[in-house]
């Protein structure tokens, strides 16, 4: 009896899914028309390809831009992978190939300061974990969309648009008040000055008839 193969997902967005492979093409990408939806910035729309023969799974990344490996070393062409297997695609998404009747478990090569994972077949994972569903039944993930902000009142724009103003013509007129106040007062220090010292012949004799002014 042929084993039944699946993937389980051991990082976001996917983490903890299980998917049975019930189809002999199985593609993978960010786009919502691919089998497996990875909504993941470093996943490419179409980026690699599953394929089922006669029990044996190979995997083939179809042009993605950060690529796709398998064990840590990245693929160039079609790529046979077994059971226990790593594959990442564009290493941010790492998911496993198990074996639903093989009682063997295996430790995940770890990003640097991750907590160890154990990672156990298909049987093994707890009902919470796994889904069941074959790829025709499942439904895409997408996370939630973050709600748009609620459009501003117009009134309230233009009535925060008139205080702005009102409150700029204001600093204006006061600025204007001030300049106007200290040229009077330097009118004015400047008269007594001239009258203080009798210097009006010195500086506005023109004001004076002739012979007024020694």
């Amino acid at each position: 009896m042929t084993a039944k193969l699946s993937i389980i997902f051991q990082t976001d967005p996917l983490k903890g899914l299980d998917f049975a492979l019930n189809k002999d093409r199985v593609s993978i990408g960010r786009d919502p028309n691919n089998d497996i939806v990875i909504d993941h910035i470093e996943v490419s729309r179409k980026h690699a390809l599953l394929e089922l023969r006669d029990g044996q799974v190979s995997i083939t990344d179809v042009g993605s831009l950060n690529g796709t490996f398998v064990d840590g070393i990245q693929i160039t062409g079609a790529t046979t992978v077994l059971p226990g297997q790593v594959i990442e695609v564009s290493e941010a998404v790492r998911f496993i190939l198990a074996e639903e009747d093989s009682q063997a478990e295996k430790t995940l090569v770890l990003e640097p300061n991750e907590a160890p994972v154990e990672v156990k077949t298909a049987d093994e994972l707890s009902a919470a974990q796994t889904d069941d569903r074959g790829l025709d039944d499942f439904e895409p993930f997408y996370p939630e969309e973050t709600a748009e902000p609620a459009p501003k009142d117009p009134d309230a724009v233009v009535k925060q648009f008139r205080k702005n103003r009102a409150s700029s013509q204001k600093t204006f007129w006061i600025i204007v008040a001030v300049l106007i106040a200290l040229i009077i007062l330097g009118v004015v220090a400047f008269i007594w000055y001239i009258d203080y010292f009798s210097l009006w012949c010195d500086v506005l004799p023109f004001l004076f008839e002739p012979g007024l002014c020694p």
